[in-house]
């Protein structure tokens, strides 16, 4: 059991409350992002960063949306915990602990690397738009747009990350399916909060919107998959524990 100092009641409660300040902050990062995805340029267009901020204060607010990316060891960590706890009626490490290990490792190392990698994209283009380079620059412009793609490269890299994390979620979803009849707390339409399948609403929904509303539904997109993870479990998971919790009281009634 993850978190032994807790109680499966508490973890639920309380996880939720954690992981609900977690979505806050990382929906206020996603949305200082969001004009990346609003302005519909190609993925690796060298001039995408020129969208992603024009006002005075975008070295600041770049740094705020960092920080976003601190919280997701614990995030990862709870909202994994509170999945475990749903499928441990399964009474198999690879139908419980194995998938749910394997979401939080993907979810420590993407959130990282997302929210770092997407400030990492603009520093040229705020350097090159600072007015002392403006008045100095020297730059050429083929130097400029090859080292940007070059940085766009290395930022995919660290993002491949997010394969597992669809992988994880994946082997979550069959897991909701074939653990049914064993007891386990996700009854089908639990699956509707899946990451995977959050991922797919989100963009099928994305797809149908123009910029920059788009953008702003789509560029969250990250805060969705685990949110309405969380959604599911607390609403799913929140009397767990009542029972026990009743039976327990009933006999210390009786002893006393």
């Amino acid at each position: 059991m993850l978190f032994d100092c807790f109680t499966e009641r508490q973890l639920i409660r309380q996880g939720f409350v954690v992981c609900m300040v977690c979505c806050l902050w990382n929906m206020i990062g996603d949305l200082i992002y969001a004009p990346l995805y609003a302005s519909g340029r190609e993925i690796l267009s060298p001039q995408l960063p020129v969208y992603l901020h024009q006002t005075e204060n975008s070295h600041e607010l770049l740094l705020l949306a960092q920080t976003s990316g601190w919280m997701y060891p614990i995030w990862g960590w709870l909202t994994a915990s509170q999945l475990y706890i749903g499928l441990k009626p399964s009474e198999s490490f690879w139908w419980s602990s194995a998938p749910c290990l394997a979401m939080a490792y993907a979810f420590c190392v993407i959130g990282g690397a997302q929210h770092s990698g997407w400030a990492f994209l603009t520093v040229l283009w705020q350097s090159e738009h600072r007015e002392a380079c403006l008045q100095n620059s020297k730059i050429c412009q083929a130097y400029y747009e090859d080292s940007q793609i070059r940085i766009w490269k290395h930022f995919l890299m660290g993002d491949l990350p997010a394969l597992w994390l669809f992988a994880s979620s994946a082997w979550v979803f069959v897991s909701v399916i074939v653990n049914q009849s064993k007891g386990i707390s996700f009854p089908l339409w639990f699956n509707l909060c899946n990451p995977l399948a959050t991922q797919v609403w989100v963009m099928g929904l994305t797809y149908f919107l123009d910029p920059p509303v788009a953008g702003l539904v789509g560029g969250p997109f990250g805060t969705w998959m685990i949110l309405t993870t969380n959604l599911g479990c607390a609403y799913c998971l929140w009397n767990h524990g009542e029972d026990d919790d009743n039976t327990q009281s009933s006999k210390k009634k009786k002893r006393n």
